[in-house]
């Protein structure tokens, strides 16, 4: 569990907590690299994303969003966004069988209409309740 303040969603700056859960895969496990992360940030409380100044040097000044985006694109290639990496989680989630209440409790979007949106499911076939029937 994580808990951070303040957010495009939580203008207010008013604690929030995430769940983050363990991978089988160390590779790819969100608490594993965070906890790397956090080593190496050699602190528990503050900005996450932060100035690596030359050297290494690991500063507390936070990202803006705009340097993030930049950086998501520097790392995993121009057709990737936040935004993609957003919908990405949404729509495996979905095609995972997870509900909308669900998937609005990690992102906190206020709205099934949002998460359709954020929905990119490409195939009817592959997301459809017809499938569901048992038929």
């Amino acid at each position: 569990m994580i808990s951070y303040s303040g957010s495009k969603t939580n203008q207010y700056g008013k604690t929030e907590q995430k769940a983050l859960f363990f991978s089988a895969d160390p590779d790819t496990c969100p608490v594993r690299n965070l906890q790397d992360y956090m080593a190496i940030l050699n602190r528990a409380t503050g900005p996450l994303f932060v100035r690596i100044r030359k050297g290494e040097q690991i500063t507390e000044d936070r990202l803006s969003d705009k340097q993030v985006a930049r950086a998501v694109k520097a790392f995993l290639g121009q057709v990737y966004s936040a935004h993609s990496l957003r919908a990405s989680f949404v729509t495996v989630a979905k095609l995972n069988g997870a509900d909308d209440s669900e998937i609005m409790q990690q992102t906190k979007h206020r709205t099934r209409s949002m998460i359709d949106r954020y929905t990119r499911v490409q195939q009817v076939v592959k997301h459809n309740a017809a499938m569901k029937l048992g038929l």
